[in-house]
């Protein structure tokens, strides 16, 4: 157990949280979320998938519910506190939807 929150962890660290992701156009290749409250929220439902989706490597799901653990709370407070800049900033890009994002992330995976 402790080497599991040890690896989600480590990945959580790597990867950065949602919000990061989502707000800086790391997210998979998908142009940044600025001016779209909750993007990094949105970004970690997208990979929700990796645990529901049934050709999905069962450490990949393992892996990816821990990441999701740790970072949707985390991205939630980020997405709350990007709250004053999205309400300034329009969006240059539509917002992403959480099944377009998870098509992508499965897509990456496999």
């Amino acid at each position: 157990m402790g080497r599991l929150f040890l690896l989600a962890f480590v990945a959580t660290i790597l990867t950065g949280c949602g919000t990061l992701q989502s707000k800086m156009g790391m997210s998979l290749d998908e142009p940044h979320q600025n001016g779209h409250f909750y993007s990094g929220v949105a970004e970690n439902l997208g990979s929700w998938c990796l645990i529901t989706h049934e050709d999905v490597n069962p450490a990949i799901k393992t892996l990816s519910a821990a990441f999701l653990v740790i970072d949707l709370p985390l991205s939630a407070i980020a997405d709350t506190l990007f709250i004053p800049v999205d309400l300034v900033v329009d969006p240059e890009y539509p917002r992403s939807s959480v099944e377009h994002l998870c098509a992508v992330h499965v897509a990456r995976v496999n």
